[in-house]
């Protein structure tokens, strides 16, 4: 019983956070950055002819070497 409680707490603090919780879209548009679209970028490859494995390694390969040189 003491399980379903504590679910229901969190339910109802997770209610009260999705309410009140306001985005700042400022923030977010500028941590979008080129990483986040690796998966995108691995499929129009695929969509171009690459395998599927050696799409996903090129693209990993790719923010490998520049995670490197930052």
């Amino acid at each position: 019983m003491e399980s379903i409680e504590i679910t229901l707490q969190s339910l109802q603090a997770t209610q009260i956070l999705v309410k009140n919780i306001t985005p700042n879209k400022t923030v977010l548009k500028n941590e979008m950055t080129e990483e986040l679209f690796a998966t995108e970028e691995a499929l129009n490859l695929v969509l171009k002819g690459d395998s599927f494995r050696d799409a996903y390694q090129k693209i990993g390969q790719k923010y490998a070497s520049k995670a490197k040189n930052e």
